[in-house]
């Protein structure tokens, strides 16, 4: 059954950091994660 994982994320003006080590009940084999970020901070 699928179940929703709260994860801890941080916001700042450079843009948001989502953390995942250690917090997944399962190991990762490869991760791919983008979020909004600014054209500016490219």
């Amino acid at each position: 059954m699928a179940k929703i994982i709260e994860l801890p994320t941080f916001k700042d003006d450079r843009g948001t950091l989502t953390v995942i080590e250690k917090e997944l009940p399962f190991r990762i084999e490869r991760t791919t994660f983008m979020r909004p970020i600014q054209n500016d901070r490219i």
